[in-house]
């Protein structure tokens, strides 16, 4: 933390299969016993190889996750079931521009073949749809620390776990600081009484009846 002070975090379920997985994969790879003091997640940088991962190491991991991720889209939009064919959508255009159709090839085999094509990239987002768009842009700028705001903010409105007990999970020293958090929660809270008051028959506008009686 950013105080330097240690705290119990709750893993769930899928946390802790996944956390099973690592651990096997680094006594494999790394050939450790895992003793009580080693850091858990480590680097595999050759210069810091199995010591504890640097925060730099965690933002330069994310964000090459992330633009895999854009990349995976992508090539998925492009892809048919059928190897290397072109989505349907595309097929009308492509005809009308053999750039594009270029640019579609050298996409799919720089994948295929473990690099990518930046300016195949370039050249193919234009004719991306809105929606594939919109999730393209949510993975640029992809940091470490926003996993910490989906924490905050999943805790209170997912889990509908209580301020108080969500703050003592993120670590939060400052109640201001969270305080963002729980506004929303309860923004949310209150939107979703409305709804469900509106569901069981309860009006904000009296029914036209009640206006005559």
């Amino acid at each position: 933390t950013k105080t330097h002070q240690s705290r119990l975090v709750p893993l769930s379920q899928n946390s802790l299969k996944v956390m099973g997985q690592y651990l096997g994969w680094r006594r494999e790879v790394l050939a450790d016993s895992l003793p009580p003091e080693a850091p858990l997640v480590v680097s595999l940088h050759p210069g810091y190889r199995g010591k504890r991962i640097s925060y730099g190491g965690i933002y330069a991991a994310v964000e090459r996750i992330a633009q895999q991720s854009r990349r995976l889209c992508l090539v998925e939009w492009v892809k048919t079931e059928g190897e290397g064919a072109i989505a349907p959508v595309l097929t009308d255009q492509c005809a009308q521009s053999p750039l594009l159709k270029e640019a579609i090839d050298h996409l799919l085999q720089g994948d295929a073949e473990g690099y990518w094509d930046e300016a195949a990239e370039a050249a193919l987002l234009p004719q991306v749809p809105p929606e594939i768009q919109r999730v393209l842009e949510e993975l640029q700028g992809v940091y470490p620390h926003q996993f910490r705001h989906t924490y905050a903010t999943q805790l209170l409105l997912t889990m509908g776990i209580t301020p108080e007990a969500a703050r003592k999970l993120t670590g939060h020293q400052s109640q201001a600081a969270f305080r963002r958090y729980a506004m929303r929660a309860e923004q949310q809270a209150a939107m979703n009484a409305f709804r469900a008051a509106e569901e069981s028959g309860k009006s904000l506008v009296p029914k036209l009846k009640e206006l005559k009686d």
